[in-house]
């Protein structure tokens, strides 16, 4: 399973208006198990300024120079060399997003069975994860989908996974929209930007099954 590769958003729309300084309130359903080729929450600058706008994207980079929407596309790019891969260096430095999540899965080896892991925030505020999108255009539809950009694990995550999905504070997020802002720019800030605390904890081994999309799957984890 890549990495990131399941993640949930069950925030109140509310709170995310306002965490995200949203132009108007979201009227997203609670998410408990996100997985790939699914419809996710992408956060961007509104055109004309001021607050930002969400919209729903499919999760997986389909790059606009694709002959088909066929096949399986990346849900992660890594950081590192991002601006010389020519399937992400466009969307690096003009199709920047914010992706809001509750918490991320990841899965941990006990005998024979993996067993999944929910990481959040110590505060339980919703994580922001550094983003790019495209738009891929045929003669008969239009697709917009985007990636999770990823980095090194560090000491809270590296006995679950040598990557982790990259995750920025609330100061960085204008700059990060900011289109006139390079990915140049950018890059020394992110690779120092400051420890999320993180809580680990136990998940139901049925959001293994993405089919599997109910409370259910963080039965046991508070909620309060």
């Amino acid at each position: 399973m890549s990495m990131c590769g399941r993640f949930t958003l069950h925030a109140a729309n509310e709170e995310l208006q306002e965490q995200f300084y949203l132009e108007t309130q979201p009227q997203l359903s609670p998410r408990f198990n996100i997985a790939p080729t699914q419809l996710v929450a992408v956060v961007g600058k509104k055109t004309h300024g001021g607050k930002n706008g969400l919209q729903m994207f499919r999760w997986g980079f389909l790059p606009s120079w694709a002959n088909d929407a066929t096949g399986h596309r990346p849900v992660n790019a890594m950081l590192e060399g991002i601006a010389q891969k020519p399937m992400f260096r466009e969307a690096i430095q003009k199709r920047r997003c914010l992706i809001p999540a509750s918490g991320f899965y990841e899965w941990k080896q006990v005998g024979k069975q993996k067993i999944p892991v929910f990481i959040r925030r110590t505060d339980r505020v919703p994580l922001a994860f550094a983003g790019i999108w495209e738009r891929w255009q045929s003669e008969t539809e239009s697709i917009f989908t985007c990636a999770i950009l990823t980095t090194a694990a560090d000491q809270q995550l590296q006995n679950l996974h040598h990557r982790m999905p990259v995750m920025l504070p609330p100061e960085q997020w204008d700059i990060w929209l900011d289109r006139t802002t390079t990915f140049t720019q950018l890059e020394p800030e992110l690779k120092k930007l400051p420890t999320v605390d993180l809580e680990l904890l136990d998940a139901n081994p049925i959001l293994n099954n993405a089919r599997n999309e109910t409370p259910e799957c963080l039965a046991g984890i508070p909620h309060d």
